[in-house]
Parts: C-alpha cells; sequence; structure tokens
C-alpha cells in the first residue's frame, strides 16, 4: 500500500502545489505541516460538495503558520484511496502512514 500512499502525496504536491513538509519536534515549533505530514484532522472527504463529486477538504496550518483552507475536486482513484487511508484511524493519526 506504500505506493498508493506515494501516488496520493505526489497527486497533492503536483496538482495543488502543496510543499512536500517533513516531521519536526512540534513542541519547539509551531503545528505546521505539509503533504507529508498531513494528519486526518487537516482533511474531510465529501462524496458531493457544490455539484462537485468527489471533494477533499483541506484546512491546516502551513509554512510559516499561514492557514491552508481549500475545497478540491479530486480523479475518483485518489478520493478512493483517501477513504481507505482515513479507515480506522483516529483524527491525530498521520494520513500517510506508509511514506519514508
Amino acid at each position: 500500500m506504500c505506493l498508493c500512499d506515494r501516488a496520493v502525496a505526489l497527486y497533492f504536491i503536483d496538482k495543488l502545489a502543496l510543499r512536500a513538509g517533513h516531521e519536526k519536534d512540534t513542541d519547539e515549533e509551531a503545528d505546521t505541516v505539509g503533504c507529508c505530514s498531513l494528519r486526518v484532522e487537516h482533511i474531510t472527504l465529501h462524496d458531493t460538495l457544490d455539484g462537485q463529486e468527489h471533494v477533499v477538504e483541506f484546512d491546516f496550518l502551513g509554512k510559516d503558520s499561514v492557514r491552508y483552507y481549500n475545497c478540491v475536486p479530486v480523479v475518483p482513484q485518489v478520493y478512493k484511496n483517501l477513504k481507505h487511508f482515513v479507515k480506522h484511524k483516529e483524527p491525530g493519526d498521520d494520513l500517510f502512514d506508509r511514506l519514508s
């Protein structure tokens, strides 16, 4: 399943121009994230929203603590993979837990 994680992360980086992000010590720095450090709590999946199908709602603090909020329709395979990624996870869990 690592290949699917990587594919969706690269899709977000390419199509949405999200920065890659990385792990860091959250005790010493603001809780900012990039694509690879997104947690389940940072996205909401909508089967349909405002007449569009397969919409991902992003809400997180990005670089320099700037809020990133965006609702984006994605291709069906990406949406299907995201549904699988969030299944059985808590809000604070990493979205892409198989990336290294």
